[in-house]
């Protein structure tokens, strides 16, 4: 009885030892902090912050062989742009005002630029509501926006102006899911006790490691 029930506790060690199941730490990557919490319920929680960007996700993770596979169960309902209106206004440059439900946020977290004849002119003053580019020549074929993301890709909004002598842009917001993930079956490479984490649009690999339960 003795023999089995050792040989019954290596085997419960060994099978902890085989398991992905804990919380991983990102490594080697300078102001950053992130981490990924794989549950064994099979669901996932991960955490980024990076200066003054911060993502999250929830969902559910399976092991296929040498490989975890997340994906995300936050809610799908991504960010929005919407041109309202505009006028020809007596200010310099050009400028766009965002509409929001919320406390406005979006001229923080997105950037803008407007294209005229071939050229891009950057909208690099900020106020609480606004940005506005001040040596934006008329007329201006489209204004081009995207939000900032770390881990997550935004794709860029193109908005054309009804009248290209407008300069004075009020644009809808809504910010939806911004900063969620949405991890969509992102496969991690496993290697002992390290997930190794491959982007589409990053030239870089991010490594994740586990991090040890105190004896």
């Amino acid at each position: 009885m003795a023999a089995c029930s050792s040989f019954s506790g290596q085997a419960v060690r060994a099978q902890d030892l085989a398991s992905p199941v804990g919380t991983y730490q990102l490594q080697g990557v300078r102001e950053m902090v992130s981490a990924i919490q794989l549950r064994a319920d099979g669901t996932y929680k991960f955490l980024l912050i990076y200066g003054s960007a911060d993502e999250t996700d929830v969902g559910t993770w399976e092991k296929r062989g040498q490989q975890i596979v997340l994906n995300s169960t936050a809610p799908s309902t991504d960010p929005q742009f919407e041109l309202v209106r505009s006028s020809q206004a007596s200010h310099p440059g050009a400028r766009v005002v965002f509409l929001e439900e919320d406390a406005p946020v979006a001229s923080y977290i997105t950037s803008v630029h407007f294209e005229s004849g071939g050229q891009a002119f950057t909208a690099d003053h900020l106020t609480q509501d606004s940005l506005e580019a001040g040596d934006v020549a008329l007329p201006i074929d489209s204004i081009h926006l995207s939000l900032h993301g770390v881990f997550r890709y935004y794709p860029e909004k193109v908005l054309v102006p009804a009248h290209p002598t407008h300069n004075h842009f009020t644009v809808r917001a809504r910010l939806g899911n911004y900063g969620a993930v949405r991890f969509d079956h992102a496969a991690l490479q496993l290697t002992g006790h390290a997930l190794t984490l491959t982007l589409p649009h990053a030239t870089q690999e991010f490594t994740y490691v586990r991090r040890q339960k105190a004896p």
